[in-house]
């Protein structure tokens, strides 16, 4: 098990820290479980470096770092959406499309936030539990881990299939 923590001040810094992190010979498998990344400024990011890193992905027949990112946070979907239950609802309608690209047939890091698989196949949303959590912890309600995501829902009574 590989784990680890970069802190950078922007983006591509953290970025390239987290690959220097990752292919290191004690850790044949590129893994990261655990890992850690810290940035100061989020929003700033070097253009040039993403462009370059774009052009090599692509030219090697992988997807643009758009593309992966939005598997983790599908931000132009949010951006259309009058808000989170909106953005869930939409995102769960397309994803068995989505399910069908070449790399997401177990499914998305975004799709397990707002439909976490259950043996009573209707899903978890985690996200929407996270935000009503948030928003009573705004309204003064004191809330221990009001950021926690479960790996396993309630609703889970039956073993995960195994493949």
């Amino acid at each position: 098990m590989h784990t680890f923590t970069v802190t950078e001040r922007d983006v591509t810094q953290a970025w390239v820290a987290a690959c220097n992190k990752l292919d290191r010979k004690d850790n044949p498998d590129r893994t990261g479980l655990h890992t850690v990344v810290r940035i100061s400024d989020p929003t700033s990011d070097d253009l040039v470096f993403r462009a370059e890193l774009d052009r090599l992905r692509t030219t090697r027949g992988l997807w643009p770092l758009e593309t992966v990112a939005s598997t983790l946070f599908p931000a132009a979907l949010a951006a259309r959406c009058a808000g989170p239950d909106d953005l869930a609802k939409r995102y769960r309608q397309m994803y068995q499309v989505i399910k069908r690209y070449p790399g997401n047939h177990r499914g998305t890091y975004f799709g397990r936030l707002v439909s976490y698989p259950t043996a009573s196949k209707s899903g978890v949303d985690q996200l929407g539990t996270v935000i009503g959590r948030l928003r009573d912890q705004a309204a003064g309600t004191k809330i221990a881990a009001a950021y926690e995501i479960d790996i396993t829902a309630a609703a889970d009574t039956q073993e995960p299939a195994r493949t």
